[in-house]
């Protein structure tokens, strides 16, 4: 009986360790395929080679057009419109009659002072000439008369100038823009008589933040577009930047000039102004996409050429659009990872896909 116990005791310890080694070697050569079927999955990437191009950021703001000058035109002397020579939206030249105020009082009375005048002056010549002659003329009498004369005339150049007056003349070549009064109304000294535009030039009015105020300057080149000429781009300078900042908006309001020899601007147009902000040649632009944060700074994957993904902190620059350029880190001709760089780590073996 016991020999028989025995040799089942060793029967089934025999089966037992056989099984346990079959399952072990089962098991490694199930380990290594894992590891082998992990070693074939590299990471899928896609890549873009770095080039070197041109880039120019821009700066876009919303601005309007305005006449370079705007005169408004009143009266010095009171007076009824007698000859009005003009209607809103008339090009005027400079010095043209604009309008003639009633002047019949003020001619009558320029007249009666211009012979009080001629008698004063002919009673000083014959104070002259009696004197010279020897007669009884005192120094006192002749001093006298010449004052009268004297009197007489600066009321007659006062009244000249009054007459002058009521006549109104363009200051300037342009359109009249707005026309304040009608023929045959009386008017008040200071009272708008009417408002003229200079269109032969325009300015463009914009604000431009404050960040990019030291960009720019007067003499720098601007592109505008009208919307009312989609389409068509027009060339101006900046002519005038605020000495002031507006503390509500954080802006500097600007002025560009454009010549508008053809009429094709008008006060009030909206426009679109483009200013060159950088320009730089030969710059390393990639997609933005390709750059991750990290806590020290941005970093890009690199394609080594053995096919491995090289983590490289990377300075960045001015960026556009959906590009940004690389200042320094990565150089022309180098393979950077643009889709499937998140979950990359260093020296990791990458597969790369078109």
């Amino acid at each position: 009986m016991l020999s028989t116990f025995i040799n089942k005791y060793k029967f089934l310890l025999t089966a037992f360790i056989l099984l346990s080694i079959a399952a072990c070697k089962g098991g490694g050569e199930k380990t290594e395929r894992i590891e082998e079927k992990k070693e074939k999955k590299a990471p899928l990437v896609k890549v873009v080679t770095v080039e070197a191009s041109d880039f120019v950021k821009r700066v876009e703001i919303i601005g309007s057009c305005r006449a370079r000058t705007v005169v408004t035109i009143s009266s010095e002397e009171p007076g009824l419109i007698k000859k009005l020579n003009f209607d809103k939206g008339d090009s005027v030249k400079k010095g043209a009659l604009l309008l003639r105020l009633d002047d019949i009082l003020l001619k009558s009375s320029f007249k009666e002072l211009e012979a009080s005048y001629e008698i004063a002056r002919l009673n000083y010549d014959k104070l002259m000439a009696l004197k010279k002659g020897r007669g009884a003329v005192t120094d006192f009498d002749l001093k006298n008369a010449l004052l009268k004369v004297n009197m007489a005339g600066a009321r007659v150049d006062s009244m000249k100038a009054q007459l002058k007056k009521k006549r109104i003349f363009s200051p300037i070549k342009g359109v009249i823009e707005v026309k304040h009064v009608e023929e045959g109304e009386y008017v008040t000294p200071g009272k708008p008589l009417a408002t003229i535009a200079d269109l032969s030039t325009v300015k463009v009015e914009a604000a431009i933040a404050e960040k990019d105020l030291s960009y720019f300057a007067v003499g720098t080149v601007a592109e505008v577009v009208f919307n009312a000429y989609p389409g068509e781009t027009f060339k101006g300078t900046i002519d005038y930047i605020s000495p002031q900042v507006d503390r509500g908006a954080g802006t500097f309001l600007i002025e560009i000039s454009l010549d508008n020899d053809k009429n094709r601007f008008k006060p009030g147009m909206m426009a679109r102004v483009k200013l060159i902000k950088e320009r730089c040649e030969n710059c390393l632009l990639v997609p933005q996409d390709a750059v991750l944060d990290d806590v020290e700074g941005p970093v890009i994957f690199v394609i080594t050429p053995g096919g491995m993904a090289e983590r490289r902190s990377v300075r960045l620059g001015e960026t556009e659009n959906s590009r940004v350029i690389i200042a320094a880190g990565v150089e022309a001709g180098e393979r950077i990872v643009v889709v499937g760089q998140r979950n990359l780590l260093d020296s990791e073996k990458v597969s790369v896909i078109d």
